[in-house]
């Protein structure tokens, strides 16, 4: 742990795939102009853990993220975030195994990955996508 002109941070064994720990920042490492990241084994493969931070990784202005084993591959986890990854203005993403060929899962997302307009699709264990209307009725 250290005290830094920029914040405090105080980590445990995370950087570098450790197996656990918990990891909390704040604009520390690239020169933020602030925001709290706290997260646990996550950004390197590991088998679980919860990572949730704001606007941290790529100076984004606001938004919060929080997401479980995902990001590598993982075969489970949960990952739900807002106008994070791509500068997105609004809208809430959740989804788990999908991006990476993993086993199943549910995904449901808005319009996020490709500039969509709008709806929420559910993919029920893969490219299966139905629209979920706001009584809750999956629609093809």
């Amino acid at each position: 742990m250290a005290r830094r002109l920029a914040g405090l941070s105080c980590y445990t064994n995370e950087m570098a795939g450790r197996l656990g720990g918990l990891s909390c920042y704040t604009n520390e490492m690239a020169g933020r102009l602030g925001g709290l990241s706290c997260y646990t084994n996550e950004m390197a493969g590991r088998l679980g853990g919860l990572s949730c931070y704001t606007n941290e990784m790529a100076g984004r202005l606001g938004g919060l993220s929080c997401y479980t084993n995902e990001k590598a591959g993982r075969l489970g986890g949960l990952s739900c975030y807002t106008n994070e990854m791509a500068g997105r203005l609004g809208r809430l993403s959740c989804y788990k195994n999908e991006m990476a060929g993993r086993l199943g899962g549910l995904s449901c997302y808005t319009n996020e990955m490709a500039g969509r307009l709008g709806e929420m699709k559910v993919c029920l264990g893969g490219l299966q996508c139905y629209r979920l209307a706001r009584q809750g009725v999956l629609v093809r």
